[in-house]
């Protein structure tokens, strides 16, 4: 199995040391570098998410088909499991699998809008949150062909939550998150 813990620690620790220089030298106000490290810490979250742990072993990838039943599923089709969710399993599950996914790339919404401010179109501001989640799903499936084992299901209903969840995340950058972060930048 690969984990990304020690390769997210790594590259969380040396951001930290480097906001710390940037906030010593004075060449970083703090609330930038606080950003930055909220911005960083997000990522890193993101990438273990959703591509990690990833099963190499020959041994482990047929454990994982007989007890999950995944290998070659790939859902094309809209709504068709997010209806399956809410028709065949427990609202929890449901919950879950369905919220999970829409506030996926919420905090990524609410960064890009801050990072753009008004130096980019909404229009590209959401294209971003487009590609992000279709390089995700694109990502899973080029690992599951490259392991020989679809470990994560490769699903439209992945990409239409994670963008709408993207979307409501801009929503409320622009109408909450951006008047405050102007008053404390002019601060």
């Amino acid at each position: 199995m690969i984990n990304f813990d020690f390769f997210g620690i790594s590259i969380f620790l040396v951001v930290l040391i480097l906001e710390i220089y940037k906030i010593i030298k004075k060449k970083s106000r703090i609330y930038k570098s606080i950003f930055k490290m909220l911005f960083v810490i997000y990522i890193l979250l993101l990438i273990d998410v959703v591509f990690f742990p990833i099963p190499y072993q020959s041994r482990l990838i047929e454990i994982y088909r007989l007890k999950t039943g995944l290998g070659d599923i790939q859902n094309f089709v809209p709504f068709k499991i997010i209806i399956s969710f809410i028709k065949d399993t427990s609202f929890g599950y449901a919950l879950k699998q369905i919220g999970g996914n829409f506030i996926l790339l919420l905090p990524l919404g609410v960064f890009v809008s801050i990072i753009f401010e008004n130096k980019k179109s909404k229009r590209f501001m959401f294209l971003i949150g487009l590609g992000t989640t279709c390089a995700i799903e694109l990502t899973q499936g080029l690992i599951g062909l490259i392991i020989g084992f679809q470990y994560r299901v490769v699903d439209i209903d992945d990409i239409i939550l994670n963008t709408a969840g993207y979307v409501v995340g801009m929503f409320i950058s622009f109408k909450v998150v951006l008047p405050l972060w102007t008053r404390i930048v002019k601060k």
